[in-house]
């Protein structure tokens, strides 16, 4: 087993059966012609339909009320390219791929599209060697609250868009989020303020940068809300 792979096993408290397969999970296209071994493409092309079917069960399974267009709301919030690179980010997968020297110049370690296929690649060689409850369980750790988020108000990104809609047409201007993090590495946990101008709209925090903003423009939104009903 390779040092890389070694430590993200570690990180995610895998035991593989057989760890070739997440080694290939960290080969970037670009290392292939240079070095002749196989890319993690075709498992990140597996990785991508685990992914999606584990997030519609899990939607399915624990939140019955949700209607199928609130389902399908969620599921596209919780399976895009941002939230995986985020989640790569967080587990600090691009420091483990095995980039070729022009991708690695280029800075493709921090590409999001490089991180959510990569992150989708290492489902995908999970799944392949342990099977599927196995990806499962870790498409659940992954992602962690992000599902109650995201089924909470599916489509809450549209929180960002409605403030930026109404400051501008009631104050000729966009909202701002300035966001801080406290704990570890591993375990962040994050506090996002939307400002107009000078002006704290709101905060919000959450165990992502992506989820703390979503949750300080729901509180936002519900104060302007409020105030145009008062």
């Amino acid at each position: 087993m390779t040092e890389g792979s070694q430590v993200l096993c570690e990180r995610l408290g895998l035991t593989l059966g057989d760890s070739t397969i997440l080694e290939q999970a960290l080969v970037h296209a670009s290392y292939t012609p240079e070095h002749g071994v196989a890319s993690n493409q075709r498992l990140e092309f597996l990785g991508d339909a685990v992914l999606d079917v584990v997030v519609a069960e899990v939607l399915f399974r624990t939140y019955p009320d949700l209607a199928e267009g609130d389902l399908s709301k969620a599921r596209i919030s919780l399976v895009n390219e941002s939230t995986l690179a985020e989640i790569a980010v967080s587990i600090g997968l691009g420091d483990h791929l095995l980039l070729g020297r022009g991708a690695e110049t280029e800075g493709a370690r921090s590409k999001p599209s490089v991180l959510s296929d990569a992150l989708e690649a290492v489902i995908g060689a999970v799944y392949l060697t342990n099977g599927l409850d196995a990806a499962s369980t870790l498409v659940v750790s992954l992602l962690g609250d992000r599902i109650a988020a995201a089924a909470k108000s599916p489509g809450a990104e549209n929180f960002k868009g409605m403030l930026n809609e109404w400051a501008q047409a009631e104050h000729g201007a966009s909202v701002t989020f300035s966001c801080s993090q406290e704990g570890s590495p591993h375990d962040p946990v994050f506090t996002a303020v939307v400002l107009l101008g000078d002006h704290e709209l709101a905060s919000g925090t959450g165990r992502s940068k992506k989820i703390a903003e979503i949750d300080a423009a729901r509180a936002a939104w519900g104060k302007v809300t409020d105030a145009r009903t008062a």
